[in-house]
């Protein structure tokens, strides 16, 4: 990490660039998380992880060409996801829709952490690198909104052991050293700073004023937390959803999902295509994500009631 200063500095002294790796170099890439390289342990997806990350960013920005191999759809069907007790996953990857939502149904030592921790930092790597290094304008948003990456876990103890997972994904990365400053970590949130975050902390610095810590935050929280309500979400990742408690409290699976899941459609963006008359038209695209991820529970709950429904939902992966 380096101090708000030289982070500043080394910014506004180069252009601003824009690119958007596909999931898989944004894991194996040294210039990113590069897992596959880190010393003295190197550090391999099982190859379900891998799959469910590469269907859920198929065919989204920096992913227009990735696909699920042979070998990958070949396990798929002798897994039997095909079946419809097991949910839709090959007939929705198929299907060539764009995904917001993914629900996993995963058993106990499967890496749900590890995965949830890697969507976390790929969302944040997505929003620093709108157009200009400027997310609210992208949006729409006023400048001093933040742009919440929010995980929950069923505990204050899972959800630190969730949050280290994150921690110890990001301080390696030469691409997230650079966004972020010696104040950035707290014990249970990591601010990064985008481009426009880093012009305006040296706008503010020649006034004498306050600088920020960064725009986008990664937040871990649990479910018993009453910190929770009217936090708004770009990502919302739900770890062991199956096991909040299933009551009609505030800290009652449902309320939680039903409370949080609406800021995510916030965060629209308009794109222009040419139709297949020739025709430019504007689409509007919805970048804002919902990750469930839980082991197997009882027929009961949100997390049931979202695996079980997924066929309706065409944005929805299980």
């Amino acid at each position: 990490m380096y101090n708000i200063d030289s982070i500043v500095l080394s910014v506004v002294s180069s252009n601003i660039k824009r690119y958007i790796p596909s999931i898989e170099e944004f894991i194996d890439s040294e210039d990113y998380l590069g897992l596959p390289h880190r010393s003295p342990q190197p550090i391999n997806l099982f190859p379900m992880q891998r799959i469910a990350l590469k269907a859920f960013y198929r065919g989204s920005e920096g992913n227009e060409n990735l696909k699920l191999s042979d070998e990958e759809m070949k396990l798929c069907r002798d897994l039997e996801l095909d079946d419809e007790d097991n949910g839709d996953f090959i007939e929705k990857y198929e299907s060539g829709n764009l995904f917001t939502e993914m629900v996993l149904v995963w058993g106990r030592r499967s890496g749900k952490d590890f995965c949830v921790a890697i969507i976390a930092l790929y969302e944040a790597l997505k929003l620093l690198e709108s157009p200009n290094g400027d997310p609210h304008a992208l949006y729409g948003l006023g400048g001093g909104a933040p742009f919440n990456i929010l995980t929950i876990a069923n505990s204050s103890s899972q959800a630190q052991v969730l949050f280290n997972e994150i921690k110890d994904k990001v301080m390696p990365s030469k691409y997230f050293q650079s966004k972020m400053s010696n104040e950035s970590i707290t014990s249970d949130s990591m601010h990064l700073l985008t481009p426009a975050d880093m012009k305006r902390n040296m706008e503010m610095q020649a006034k004498g004023l306050p600088q920020t810590m960064g725009s986008v935050i990664i937040k871990s929280g649990h479910s018993n937390s009453d910190s929770l309500a009217g936090i708004g979400c770009y990502c919302l990742l739900l770890d062991e959803i199956g096991l909040y408690k299933q009551t009609a409290g505030a800290s009652g699976g449902d309320a939680i999902y039903r409370t949080l899941t609406p800021a995510t459609a916030t965060y629209v963006r308009k794109k222009k295509e040419i139709d297949k008359y020739g025709n430019e038209i504007e689409r509007s695209i919805y970048d804002g994500k919902i990750i469930c991820i839980s082991s197997p529970r009882a027929k009961e709950g949100i997390f049931y009631e979202l695996f079980s429904g997924s066929r309706s939902v065409p944005h929805r992966i299980t």
